[in-house]
């Protein structure tokens, strides 16, 4: 009675010569019982190439340092390759041993193992004597053995690797996201300069820059979660929502008063006078035009009302000098104009289009971001009526990568994009000028060009 009375009085505080638990150690033991229940078996090189794959992938969350990555192939290598076929994984090799193969201290090799533990990447499987050892049968596999267990990093295979493959997915769509983003902020930045420059009122431009600056530097983190990354996107939309409507408000262009005709060039064009019953000049005088080239300021003799009302097509009585649609087709026919070109030489005005668009992408792309360029919707149907859809696609194309050009210093500002396509379609309708081919062959460099 005295002997049972003195073996159960024991002390929480008496060493039992085992090594202290943690809770990552029942962790440990639940793995190991589950990878003994498991049917599927993982060999050793299997399992040391899954664990090089999954290595950098998972290195910032499981927070292991390379000496531990490296001490856990090293502990791979030491194992059989019928230990993975079941039973114990379990290697005993020495601290000195350890300590010379990864050239360490005894400090650094005990803060690794203890790291791998915390991991549940290893587990102890402790003698009363803190020493490893073991003994393997005439068959090789394991009969008994005191060391590191690793079959709690043979249960999370299949884990550690879908852990992996979504690590990887996160780390390209953190790519896509902050390229796409960056982008949009170069974007939304040089149309709130373009929209400053105006000394326009419609907004406090300096408040919406500064909003677009924060999130910027939001996303220039090296280090930072895709959900921020997300939700830095939704910011930007609802931010980019905001400034394309106030830009419509600002490059709105302006109602012409009565006292000033409709024709009005705008500023940077050639000033030309309508023919009037007050100007008419005789028939042996050459008509001067503003030149086909789009280059202002030169007075080149373009052809007289006779000869232009040759190339006016039958079923527009009422404009019988100006272009009907189907002369304007005619023209991108003669300069051998389509989609694909007008991609290349616009290709700040057609970013976000695909790599060869169709007319019908174009045109689509065109009434989508018009209301930008501040072209009201009874101005894009006049152009349409006027000139046909594809001529005015190709203008509104040309005259928005001239806005866009001259906003970021790359040529002469266009103050008033919209203003310039309804005097542009006026000058076709009532005049018979249209100059498209030789403004998009301007746009081209030399290599661009179609034979």
């Amino acid at each position: 009675m005295a002997y049972g009375q003195q073996a159960t009085a024991l002390s929480l505080s008496e060493k039992t010569g085992f090594r202290r638990k943690f809770p990552e150690d029942l962790v440990n033991e639940e793995l190991v019982t589950r990878y003994d229940d498991k049917p599927a078996r993982i060999s050793r090189l299997e399992m040391r190439n899954e664990v090089k794959w999954f290595r950098s992938a998972l290195n910032r969350k499981l927070n292991l340092a390379p000496l531990a990555w490296e001490l856990l192939l090293e502990l791979i290598d030491l194992s059989h390759d019928c230990d993975w076929q079941g039973g114990p994984i379990t290697v005993w090799p020495s601290n000195e041993y350890l300590m010379e193969r990864l050239d360490c201290s005894e400090r650094a090799l005990q803060y690794q193992l203890r790291a791998l533990s915390r991991a549940n990447l290893i587990t102890h499987i402790d003698h009363s004597s803190r020493k490893r050892f073991g003994h393997r049968g005439l068959d090789g596999r394991i009969v008994m053995a005191f060391g590191i267990d690793l079959r709690p990093l043979a249960a999370r295979a299949d884990e550690l690797v879908e852990m992996a493959r979504n690590a990887r997915d996160e780390r390209k769509e953190r790519g896509r996201l902050r390229r796409t983003l960056k982008v949009t902020i170069a974007h939304l930045t040089e149309y709130l300069r373009t929209a400053a420059s105006q000394n326009s009122a419609a907004a406090d431009w300096n408040t919406l820059y500064d909003e677009l600056r924060t999130i910027s530097e939001t996303i220039s983190l090296k280090r930072i979660a895709l959900n921020a990354l997300r939700l830095a996107k939704q910011a930007l939309q609802a931010l980019e929502a905001k400034i394309r409507k106030v830009l419509v408000k600002a490059l709105r262009p302006k109602a012409q008063s009565d006292n000033k005709p409709d024709n009005t060039a705008p500023k940077g064009a050639a000033d030309c006078t309508l023919e009037t019953t007050t100007t008419l000049q005789s028939s042996n005088e050459d008509t001067v035009m503003p030149p086909e080239s789009g280059v202002a300021g030169t007075d080149e003799p373009r052809q007289a009302p006779a000869e232009r009302a040759e190339r006016a097509r039958e079923g527009d009585s009422g404009h019988s000098f100006g272009i009907t649609p189907f002369g304007a087709h005619q023209h991108l026919e003669k300069y051998k104009i389509t989609a694909q070109l007008v991609a290349t030489a616009c290709p700040s005005f057609c970013s976000g289009l695909q790599a060869d668009p169709e007319w019908d992408d174009l045109i689509d792309h065109c009434d989508q971001y018009r209301s930008l360029y501040g072209l009201s919707p009874s101005a894009w149907s006049m152009m349409i009526t006027t000139l046909g859809e594809r001529p005015a696609a190709v203008a509104l194309a040309v005259i928005g990568e001239k806005f866009l050009r001259g906003a970021r210093g790359g040529g002469n500002i266009v103050e008033s994009p919209a203003g310039y396509c309804v005097w542009l379609t006026r000058q076709a309708k009532n005049r018979g000028v249209l100059d498209l081919g030789p403004k998009i062959h301007a746009l081209l460099t030399k290599d661009q060009r179609p034979g």
